[in-house]
């Protein structure tokens, strides 16, 4: 619905603070910006949970594919600084 909107940008909040590679092991890797290439690539490699973070990225990809311009994954008490790109996980196209 946001992309028939037009909607360029989309705010996921969450539990956590940030889309993270090797989640909950010794080398947890936080993604501060990923492009959609990028994710996609991650999520081959099963690095997102079903039922977790992995509906999230696919609502992330799904949003972009559908010509979105920006998702924010973000912790639901960080919102103001997400948006001034500070928190969270950032997701662009490609090109971005």
């Amino acid at each position: 619905m946001a992309n028939v909107l037009g909607i360029a940008l989309l705010i996921i909040l969450t539990a956590v603070p940030n889309v993270a590679i090797h989640y909950g092991k010794p080398h947890q890797q936080a993604l501060d910006r990923v492009t959609i290439h990028e994710l996609r690539a991650l999520q081959a490699q099963q690095h997102f949970a079903a039922g977790s973070m992995g509906s999230k990225v696919e609502a992330a990809i799904r949003f972009l594919e559908g010509g979105g311009e920006r998702v924010i994954i973000a912790h639901l008490n960080d919102l103001m600084p997400a948006l001034r790109g500070q928190a969270g996980t950032l997701i662009v196209a490609d090109d971005a």
